[in-house]
């Protein structure tokens, strides 16, 4: 009997010694499979490696970094926040995390980032994620201090001078844009998107000959890319060179055949070289594609009017007012909208819930707006407010995966005994 019990003893150890090496195997699969990008097959492998051994931190990592991956944010928190729970500085947990975090508007990010960061002072890619966040946030000046610290270390990268220049146009901080691209180029990355985004820059900073010549330059790198092509003909179309500006159009609405803007700015050219039945078309072929942009109304109906289509003419620019008067008010709409948001979003980075609060019930039911109230209402401790209100959002937007996150933590805050799904 004693013998047999010992026997069904071992059995068991051998078999749970199995589920570990095939636990094991599966996370190296997950691994290899992460490596080459199969994403789907990196979580399916940590799935059934953390099914064989719900223990494996490596198998939680795996599947938390896969989730992460393919912006099933949501679902990545937990298994991340268990590694973490065991391995406080796991650098590739905290950065798979911080994604996740950052994704799902959670503040959190922000302090594990910053710990990330102090884990791996020397690692670019961390210090950069910790940028592009603050950068999202809002936190330019903080933001652009850290990443010319970044640019200021050794073995500084080009393409994260790049990045930054990028960000710049966006702040438009376009002269100091442009000295990060010239640097960029400086450093060996000659690219036709470099010298798009320098001739874009130096235009915005009022260099016109040098954004002609980068211009021109990106051309030269790639003669059919359309972006390059229009920018050049717009640019000299804007200095009086219609005849030089023409080839470059007509390039690219040859490249771009279905971008109104390129069309309408080739019919532009073409009036002011009187060529006017090529501008009728140009403009009908804009007109064709995007049927509701109020300037090509206006642009046909002053050129018909030119040639003495009166009745057209009329038509054209009776539409073009219509639609004019249409888009400045959604304009008005939409920029007051996005201010009173920013503004209510500052108000909550600096703490005044209350005040954010006010705000974001001035804006209504969109999801942003109710999330933001959301949040509002956890920091004045009001977590039942906060839970029916993302339950609302969830009605409104039920693929948005901040909304089970947030209701998860609110409704944990509001009954710490209560099953957090």
């Amino acid at each position: 009997m004693a013998f047999a019990a010992l026997s069904v003893r071992a059995a068991g150890q051998s078999t749970a010694a199995d589920r570990t090496a095939r636990a094991a195997s599966l996370v190296e699969s997950c691994g290899s499979r992460l490596h080459r990008e199969d994403l789907k097959g990196a979580e399916n492998a940590a799935r059934q490696a953390a099914a064989l051994d719900p223990t494996s931190s490596e198998a939680a990592l795996c599947l938390g970094v896969a989730l992460t991956m393919l912006g099933e944010h949501a679902e990545a928190v937990a298994p991340l926040e268990r590694v973490l729970a065991a391995r406080p500085d796991n650098p590739d947990a905290l950065f798979a995390l911080a994604k996740a975090y950052a994704s799902l508007d959670d503040p959190r990010a922000e302090r594990m980032l910053e710990r990330l960061v102090a884990a791996r002072p020397d690692d670019v890619d961390a210090r950069l994620a910790f940028v592009e966040y603050l950068w999202d946030q809002g936190q330019h000046q903080r933001a652009n201090a850290e990443v010319e610290r970044i640019l200021a270390g050794a073995g500084a990268r080009p393409d994260v001078r790049v990045t930054y220049a990028i960000e710049l146009l966006r702040q438009w901080e376009f002269e100091r844009a442009a000295r990060q691209l010239e640097q960029a180029q400086a450093e060996g990355v000659r690219t036709y998107q470099v010298a798009y985004l320098l001739g874009n820059a130096w235009w915005e900073a009022g260099e016109i000959d040098r954004a002609v010549a980068s211009f021109s330059s990106a051309i030269a790198m790639d003669s059919s890319a359309a972006p390059a092509q229009h920018a050049l003909g717009r640019l000299l179309f804007w200095l009086g060179r219609q005849a030089d500006a023409v080839p470059h159009l007509e390039k690219a609405a040859a490249a771009a055949p279905e971008s109104a803007a390129t069309q309408l700015d080739l019919g532009r050219a073409y009036e002011s070289a009187n060529r006017l039945p090529d501008a009728e078309r140009a403009y009908r072929r804009a007109l064709s594609i995007e049927p509701s942009l109020s300037p090509i109304h206006y642009a046909l109906g002053r050129l018909l009017k030119r040639v003495g289509k009166d009745s057209e003419a009329a038509a054209a620019l009776a539409k073009h007012q219509q639609l004019y008067q249409a888009e400045q008010q959604q304009r008005f709409s939409e920029s007051s909208h996005r201010a009173e948001l920013d503004s209510a979003r500052q108000d909550l980075r600096r703490g005044d819930a209350a005040a954010a609060l006010a705000k974001f019930e001035r804006l209504g039911n969109t999801p942003d707006a109710l999330i933001g109230k959301a949040k509002a209402l956890s920091r004045l401790n009001r977590h039942a407010e906060a839970v029916q209100v993302l339950e609302r959002v969830r009605l409104l937007a039920p693929k948005d995966q901040r909304v089970d996150h947030l209701l998860a933590r609110e409704r944990a805050a509001h009954d710490p005994g209560a099953p957090k799904r």
